[in-house]
C-alpha cells in the first residue's frame, strides 16, 4: 500500500491529526539554534517539501550545506540511495 500511494499517511487513519500538526509546525526558529554541521538533501522535483525550503533552512542553519539531487522527488532517498549515501559519506568524512 505504501508503494502504491506514496505515503503511509493513508494507511494510518488514526494518525492523520498528528501528521497534520507535525507538518504544519514552523521550525524556522529552531533551525537558527542549530550549531552543528548540518547536511540538507533535497530532490529538486520534490512537490511535498520543495527545495525552496532547503534554501530557507540553509540560510538559517549557520554552516549548513544544501545538496540537491536532479529529478529527485520527496522520496529521493529511495529513488537514488547510492547518491544520497555518497553525499552523507562525503559530508561526514570531510
Amino acid at each position: 500500500m505504501y508503494a502504491s500511494l506514496g505515503s503511509d499517511y493513508y494507511a494510518s487513519e488514526h494518525l492523520k491529526a498528528v501528521f497534520k500538526n507535525v507538518i504544519s509546525e514552523d521550525l524556522q526558529k529552531f533551525a537558527q539554534q542549530i550549531k552543528v554541521p548540518t547536511l540538507l538533501i533535497y530532490g529538486d522535483k520534490d512537490n511535498e517539501t520543495p527545495v525552496v525550503y532547503g534554501h530557507t533552512f540553509n540560510r538559517l542553519i549557520s554552516g549548513s550545506e544544501l545538496k540537491t539531487i536532479p529529478l529527485g522527488s520527496h522520496f529521493v532517498h529511495q529513488e537514488n540511495p547510492v547518491k544520497v549515501a555518497d553525499l552523507i559519506k562525503n559530508f561526514l568524512c570531510n
